[in-house]
Order: structure tokens, then C-alpha cells, then sequence
């Protein structure tokens, strides 16, 4: 039989060929088996075995077995492998040799090795070794996501939380810090799913962790916004902790750690620290660890593990509420003692007991610098955590620094000036305080004095308000009110210029011996504290000044205010609240605040002399709102009008119809208050209303009252009677002043006020009145020849001031009068309708017949008038004869003057009468 040899003759197959073709090969017995198509499919490779013609028969068949094309096509008999491997061979040229060449011994050991690892692997154990590689990656993937970032994985899933960390004591070398938190874990925060599983699974075989600390913890911290480098800031050996690793447990711990303060490092801690003008402190606090971590299963030890943590700390916290509760200031030889108990609002967990200790006391000057200021000493203190620190303290300021004193650039205010300007603002004063070096005990661990002594720990200070000392008392010595405001008559406001003098006492507040030569002000009026100004005012030149004594504790503040200029922007307004706090002691049921601005204040204390400028005062109330209104008293008011002493010199008729009549009347009054009132070319009219009814005006022009003098005014009167049921009730009023007697009964309203030319002083002289004023006692001014000094002084007692006195002549049954009448340019015509008199409830007599008299200005005697005596009159007057009697009488008569006529019941009581034969 002969094969078919690539690019070569024909073979013959030898005997020793033919045996082994007797006994088939154990390649080929698998190839016509029914495993033939797992080989057909791996023939898929690439790899191409191609040998020479001189190889061995066993070679050539595997060759054969491996060629493409007998892979590549269907196997169904030898003829066919044999064709097969004939097209293959043919490819075969001499320009490939090094494909076919081969060394027959090489070739015969490899194609060995190759032919068992075919005979091993057979396709069963190849799709094992695919199952083995694939399940080796995905463990490998598994390993890869679980190992990577497992720290940040296990940052995640654990929570530290430190409820508390406190200052047990003190050591030699740092503090005992009293540390209490707990420990969260919670693998649910994991993301990833196979590192949240094997930390699950890991964990709960673990059970706990305890970690011990082989060496003290190094903690360093940097400052982020100043850029510093770690400092060593701490050494810490806490005591070994056991964590309950497993999911959703949580482990408290409580212990106390020694922690030591590196020697060099502390105050460049501090210094940096000092350096954070922010409100928030950004550091990076690193920590150093060398500990054994030991569990069931491990002990394993970790040395220079770093831990990083970021922290914000408000630098408030390291500024702790200070409340003054009490507050004690004297002046003793030239110094300011000052004796203070405060109380320092902290939640610092600290448990420490602190001796007597000397301070220093600053304050930022221009520079922000901080100036010294006096010498101060803090009593034994006694500090125990979430407790207020209660602690006395003594200071003594013999001088203030000059530096303090100085004004700034920018806005001119001096350090001590901004520092006044918040304590009147109610501001916290903050204020820096550090240890003296000179201290009388050596209690405290050096490292804490040096630490005390090189910080400027800021401390905010609430002070009580200055305003908070009652006012007992203000009396106005004098006070000079002048209006005059021609150039802006039409508009809603008006300007008032004052001069006043004043004194008032309060309560001594700080007990400090100081005095204000002079200042300048300016102020506001108004309804709330923001808004709705009623009234400004300031100095408009010159300087206003104050004079101050103490006395028993009491301060007198005597104020002289030069050109005060008072401009009132909303006059109705202020008018009514005015109104009502003379009606109903009540602001309306409103709050008036006082805003007080004070330039070139000049102070002068046992400690400095200094000028303070544009003191803006918090708006404080002027009067508190009351409740419920007290019942309106005018007393007060009547006793002003009494103290008047009002005398009417003289009265002129101006001008009368039917129903009204116009007099001018000549008025001197005696001014008893210490205001003078100057109103230039102004006319000021008054209402006065009897029984609802408007009775008349009276205006006042050009007025100049002087404080604690007499003047004379000319007064203007209209009086009305427009119909009939005005007329009756001023019939009604004038029968009841005419009559005389007790004029209690005569009760007047001042309504219906108003000025003529300024018309925002007119708004708020318009909402003023005056209700339920008893008429006071007005004196009428006789002519001197006409009435002796006796007559006179009996006239102005008299309850009758038009009815001078009577004679009563008995033998003629007559009577005989001298009556006044006040209107110097014009006659009074009376017609007496009917009288009678009265001695105690006894009726005398009475007139026989009407009567009518024209009675001229002046003094004038009536004729005779005839009258009618009973009998029991007659005896009574005959006991009385030659002698006086008071006579009662009643009498209708109707009054006319020019065109204006009234009818009058006059009923005089206490008419002393003449008793004549």
C-alpha cells in the first residue's frame, strides 16, 4: 500500500509499517470512535504540525491526525484521510524547508509528551480545567472589590461618638482627661455589596476586638486657614478598649487617659491659634498609633498607623457667657475699686479647684494691640462639670492708658469711646484676660500658668443698663419756650427754641465721683423704638452743661440746655397723645420712647479726662403704659389757674348784634411757673364750652408771658348766642357768675383751641382740651376814686362783684343800690322784672314794680327804689337798724348791651345791707 508523501515520490509501505498498521494506534482508535467530533471541534486551533517523508510511520499519523484539512473535512473512510492529507502536502514547496525539517530523535521525545497530555486531557477533564479557571477569577474579582478601599469601608460602617470629654485633674506634666462615648457599627452604611457581606461574615466570627495601646498615642494638630505645620500638641495612653465588632452592635466606653503636653510645642499651639480671626477654627488632627489588636482567632500588632481627622471648632466656645450679678464701684484716694460676683455660663466638663489668682485685664486699642488696665485678683474658685463657675473678683484701676484714649483713624472714636458706645447699645464688652506672672500661690502646674499667662482668653461681659436707676425727681428752675416760624407757617410741623434749666435725681448707679463740664445733644420722640419720630431736637450751638453732686447715695444732675431747637414732625399726633396724658395719666394706651445722641461728651473721673463722641443711646420709655386709666384730676390744673391771680382792669365793647357780642378786655396775670412762653406774632384763641354748649372764644395775640412775673395781656372774647338753646344755657352760666357765692358749681371745658399763623402749631393746639375746670376766681379792678380801701377790700370779697352794696331805708320803705359796671365805653340798660329779700328763710320784703335802669361805666347809685316790708321783715330790720344785715336776694331781670341782651336770674346770698332809719 502506498501513501501519498508531501511534494515528494511515492513511498512504499514497508512490513514494520504494515505490522503497525496491524496493530492500530491508540490516536487513531479515538479518532473512529464516537468521540471523533470532540476532536473535530478542537481542531478549531490554529496550529499546524506539518513532517518530513522520512519520519516515522506513528509520526506521519499524527501528523495526518492533525492537519487542517482532515480536520476540516468529513471523516468517513481512510481513502478520504488519504486525499486529505495528499492536498495538504502538495502546498508543500521548497520554500518552506524550515517547516518541514525537523530532528527525527527531538521530535520523537516531544511528540511522546504531546501525545499523553492529549491521551490526559480529554474533553472532559478540558471542560473541568475551563470550570476551575473561570470559578479562580471570579474568586479573584471577589478578593479585589472586597480588599480595595476597605479602610474607608470600615470608616464608613463605624461611628465613634464622644458624649463627653472632660478634665478630671491636673498632673505635673498635662491633665487626666475623662473621656465617655461609644463605638456604632453598622455594615449596612458599607455600599459595596461583597465588602458589606464580609465584614458581616468576618465580624461575626470575630465577635470583639480589643485593641491596646503599646505606646502613648502622639496626637499633632495643624491649622488649616494659617497654613501651620503638624505640631506635637499631646501624648495619650489610654486604658486597652474591647469593641463589639459584630453588626449593629454598639460598645460605651468610660475611662480616664493621662495625657502628657509636648514640652515645645504647646504655646506655638497657641500662638497659631491666636492668629484665626474667624468664627470657625478648621484643623487636621493627626494621630499616631502602636497598639496590638487582639481577638479569638489573632493578635496581631500595628505600629505608626495614622489617623486623620478633620475638626471645626467655633471659636465661641472658647468664649463662655459671663453674667455680672453683682456689681460694687467706689472711688477710693484717686483709684476705682471695683468688686464683682460673677458667673461664667459653661457646659466645659472640668472637675478642679483653683486658689486666689492674679489677672490682667485687656483691651484692643487702635491697633487692635492689647493695653493692660488696672490690677485684678479672682477669689478661690471651685469648677465642676455642666455647673456654672461662680467667682468673686477685685480690681483696682489707678489710671486708664492714654492709648486707650486716643482717637482712631476712620471714624475718630477713641478705644474707651466704642467701648461706652456698646455698654450703652447693650452690648456684651468683651475683654481679654491672661494670668499675671506674679502670682501669690504656686498651686497650679507649670505648664497650666505658662499656659495662662502666654493666652489672651476673650470674655464677653453683660453690664446692667445705665438707665436702669430709677428717676426720683426733676424740677425745671427755669425754662424759656419760644415759637416763631413764620418762614414755614403752611407746613404740617412747627419749630420751638427752649432754654431750660433742670435738675434730677436718680439713684447713684456705679458710685464712681465724675463730672460732664459740657456736651452736645441730639434727640428723638417717637412711638416705637425703630420709627413714627414725633420729635427731634438737638443744640444748635454752644454746648449744653451739667452740673453733678452725690448726695446719700443720690446723684443731682443740674443740666443748663442753651438753644435747644425742638422741631415737632407730627403735631396732631403728639397733641393727642398729649391730650390724653393730661385726661387719663396714659399715653393713650401708647409707648413713647427717647433716642439720645450725644457729641463732644467731656468727662472728667479720679482716672482720666477724656472726650467721648456720638454716644447713641438705646431707645428707652419715656412713661410705662398703664393698664387702666385713672380717673382724670383736674385739680392740679385748677390750682395753676388760681395761682394766676387774673384781674380784669378793663372791658370795651368792640362790636354786638342779636346774637353775638365782641369785647376786648385789659387782663394782668401773674405767670407762677418757670416757663416763659413767647409766641411772636401769633394769635392764640381758647373755647370755653359750659354744659356742651360753646359759649364763647378768647384770643391772645403777640404773647410774652415771663416766668414768675405779672403781665398784662389784651384778651379778645367773642361770646355767642346763635339760637335758642345756646342763649338759655348762657343765660343759665352768667345768672350763676353774676349771683356770686361759691363758684364750684361752675364747671367749664377748654375746647376748640387753635393758633391763627402757624399752621403745625395749630394742628396741635387743636387736639388739646381741658375738660370739667372749675371757673376760677377772676378779680374785677375798680376806679380808685370811687371806692375807698375798706369798700375795696369788702368789694373784693364780696360773692358779687357787680353789686358793690344796698341801703335799706325803713321809714320810706326803699331801697338803695351802687353797682358796677365793668364796660368802660358803653351803658348798661337793666330791667328788673320782679326781686324780693331773704334774711335766713324770713322774706323781708320786695320790689313794688318793675324797674329799668341805665347804669353807665363805672360806679354808679341807683335812685331809690320803692319796696314793699312785711311785717316780720320790719321787725327784723328794726333790730338790725343803723347796723348791716346779710340780705339774701332773688331777683329777674334782663341785661342789654348795645344790641346783645341776656335775661338773668340773679340770686345773691350774703349781700351785706345797710339798715337805715
Amino acid at each position: 500500500m502506498q501513501t501519498p508523501i508531501p511534494n515528494g515520490p511515492y513511498k512504499s509501505t514497508s512490513d514494520s509499517d504494515r505490522d503497525t498498521n496491524d496493530h492500530p494506534n491508540p490516536v487513531m482508535h479515538k479518532l473512529q470512535s464516537d468521540d471523533l467530533a470532540c476532536n473535530v471541534a478542537r481542531a478549531d486551533s490554529p496550529r499546524l504540525v506539518l513532517t518530513h517523508a522520512t519520519d516515522s510511520e506513528s509520526r506521519s499519523e499524527i501528523e495526518d491526525l492533525l492537519s487542517p484539512s482532515y480536520l476540516s473535512t468529513p471523516i468517513l473512510n481512510d481513502t478520504n484521510l488519504l486525499s486529505a492529507n495528499v492536498e495538504i502536502n502538495e502546498n508543500i514547496s521548497e520554500h518552506t524547508p524550515l517547516l518541514v525539517h525537523n530532528n527525527p530523535s527531538s521530535n520523537n521525545h516531544a511528540h511522546g509528551y504531546f501525545k499523553r497530555f492529549i491521551h490526559f486531557f480529554d474533553a472532559r477533564k478540558i471542560g473541568i480545567l475551563i470550570l476551575m479557571v473561570f470559578l479562580m477569577s471570579i474568586f479573584g474579582v471577589v478578593i479585589y472589590l472586597t480588599i480595595t478601599d476597605i479602610d474607608k469601608a470600615v470608616n464608613r460602617a463605624v461611628e465613634v461618638n464622644l458624649e463627653t470629654v472632660g478634665i478630671s485633674g491636673l498632673t505635673p506634666f498635662g491633665l487626666n482627661a475623662h473621656i465617655m462615648g461609644s463605638v456604632n457599627v453598622n455594615y449596612d452604611k458599607v455600599d459595596k455589596f461583597f465588602q458589606r457581606n464580609f465584614l458581616k461574615f468576618g465580624s461575626s466570627m470575630l465577635g470583639t476586638l480589643i485593641i491596646t495601646n503599646i505606646e502613648p498615642m502622639e496626637i499633632y494638630t495643624r491649622f488649616i486657614d494659617v497654613d501651620s505645620p503638624f505640631l506635637h500638641m499631646v501624648d495619650s495612653l489610654p486604658p486597652p478598649l474591647e469593641v463589639l465588632i459584630g453588626h449593629n452592635q454598639t460598645t460605651s466606653f468610660d475611662f480616664i487617659s493621662e495625657c502628657t503636653f509636648a514640652d515645645s510645642n504647646f504655646l506655638e499651639i497657641l500662638k497659631y491659634y491666636n492668629q484665626i480671626q474667624s468664627g470657625d477654627v478648621d484643623m487636621d488632627v493627626k494621630g499616631i498609633v502602636t497598639a496590638n489588636m487582639r481577638s479569638h482567632f489573632i493578635s496581631v500588632n500595628v505600629s505608626d498607623v495614622e489617623i486623620h481627622q478633620f475638626v471645626r471648632v467655633s471659636k465661641d466656645i472658647m468664649l463662655p457667657e459671663v453674667n455680672l450679678e453683682t456689681l460694687s464701684v467706689s472711688t477710693i484716694e484717686g483709684s476705682i475699686e471695683i468688686e464683682a460676683f460673677i458667673k461664667i455660663m459653661t457646659d466645659y466638663a472640668v472637675d478642679l479647684s483653683l486658689d486666689s489668682m492674679n489677672w490682667n485685664l485687656l483691651l484692643e486699642n487702635c491697633d487692635q494691640g492689647l493695653i493692660e488696665v488696672g490690677d485684678w485678683t479672682s477669689g478661690p474658685t471651685l469648677i465642676r462639670p455642666q455647673v456654672p463657675i461662680s467667682v468673686n473678683v477685685n480690681g483696682s484701676i489707678a489710671s486708664v492708658p492714654q492709648e486707650l484714649l486716643k482717637e482712631c483713624p476712620g471714624d475718630g472714636l477713641s478705644p474707651f469711646n466704642r467701648l461706652i458706645q456698646n455698654y450703652l447699645n447693650e452690648l456684651p464688652i468683651e475683654i481679654y484676660l491672661r494670668a499675671s506672672k506674679d502670682q501669690n500661690s504656686n498651686s497650679l502646674p507649670e505648664w497650666l500658668l505658662d499656659f495662662l499667662t502666654e493666652m489672651n482668653q476673650k470674655i464677653s461681659i453683660k453690664l446692667p443698663p445705665m438707665y436702669a436707676s430709677p428717676l426720683t425727681g426733676v424740677e425745671i428752675s427755669s425754662s424759656d419756650i419760644f415759637v416763631n416760624d413764620e418762614q414755614h407757617s403752611e407746613r404740617d410741623s412747627f419749630i420751638t427754641n427752649l432754654n431750660t434749666n433742670l435738675s434730677m435725681w436718680i439713684e447713684n448707679p456705679v458710685g464712681v465721683e465724675f463730672s460732664v463740664p459740657r456736651f452736645k445733644s441730639n434727640f428723638t420722640i417717637q412711638e416705637n423704638e425703630i420709627s413714627d419720630v414725633l420729635i427731634k431736637g438737638g443744640s444748635t450751638s454752644g454746648y449744653n452743661h451739667v452740673n453733678i453732686t452725690e448726695i446719700l447715695g443720690f446723684l443731682n444732675l443740674a443740666l443748663t440746655m442753651d438753644n435747644l431747637e425742638i422741631d415737632v414732625l407730627n403735631p396732631s399726633r403728639l397733641g393727642k397723645l398729649f391730650n390724653s396724658l393730661i385726661h387719663n395719666n396714659i399715653l393713650d394706651n401708647e409707648l413713647l420712647y427717647l433716642v439720645l445722641e450725644v457729641q463732644d461728651l467731656y468727662v472728667e473721673t479720679p482716672i482720666m479726662n477724656t472726650k467721648i463722641s456720638n454716644l447713641k443711646f438705646q431707645p428707652f420709655q419715656l412713661m410705662p403704659k398703664m393698664v387702666s386709666p385713672s380717673a382724670y384730676d383736674s385739680s392740679s390744673f385748677e390750682k395753676l389757674l388760681d395761682q394766676l391771680n387774673t384781674t380784669i382792669n378793663s372791658i370795651y365793647l368792640l362790636e354786638s348784634t342779636e346774637h353775638e357780642l365782641r369785647i376786648l378786655a385789659d387782663v394782668s396775670v401773674f405767670n407762677p411757673t418757670n416757663f416763659t412762653l413767647d409766641l411772636p406774632n401769633e394769635e392764640i384763641t381758647i373755647g370755653v364750652q359750659y354744659n356742651d354748649t360753646l359759649l364763647g372764644h378768647a384770643t391772645l395775640k403777640d404773647v410774652y408771658i415771663p416766668k414768675q412775673e405779672k403781665v398784662n395781656v389784651s384778651v379778645e372774647s367773642v361770646i355767642y348766642s346763635k339760637s335758642y338753646k345756646d342763649k338759655s344755657k348762657l343765660e343759665y352760666f352768667l345768672s350763676s357768675y353774676v349771683s356770686g357765692g361759691d363758684n364750684s358749681s361752675l364747671i367749664i371745658d377748654i375746647v376748640d383751641n387753635k393758633v391763627k399763623n402757624n399752621h403745625g402749631l395749630n394742628e396741635f393746639i387743636q387736639e388739646l382740651s381741658f375738660p370739667n375746670i372749675t371757673l376760677p376766681n377772676v378779680d374785677l379792678s375798680y376806679p380808685e376814686e370811687e371806692v375807698n380801701s375798706d369798700s375795696k377790700n369788702e368789694i373784693t370779697t364780696n360773692s358779687c362783684p357787680f353789686i358793690l352794696e344796698a341801703t335799706i331805708h325803713l321809714f320810706t320803705s326803699e331801697v338803695e343800690l351802687t353797682v358796677y359796671n365793668p364796660i368802660s365805653n358803653s351803658e348798661l340798660q337793666i330791667e328788673v322784672f320782679q326781686a324780693e329779700a331773704k334774711h335766713q328763710d324770713q322774706i323781708l320784703g320786695y320790689l313794688l314794680q318793675r324797674e329799668c335802669l341805665v347804669v353807665p361805666p363805672g360806679i354808679y347809685k341807683t335812685p331809690k327804689l320803692g319796696i314793699k316790708i312785711n311785717s316780720i321783715g320790719m321787725d327784723i330790720l328794726r333790730k338790725a337798724i343803723n347796723g348791716e344785715l346779710n340780705v339774701e336776694v332773688m331777683a329777674v331781670l334782663n341785661v342789654t348791651l348795645d344790641q346783645f341782651d341776656v335775661q338773668l336770674l340773679y340770686k345773691g346770698s350774703g349781700l351785706k345791707s345797710k339798715i337805715r332809719f
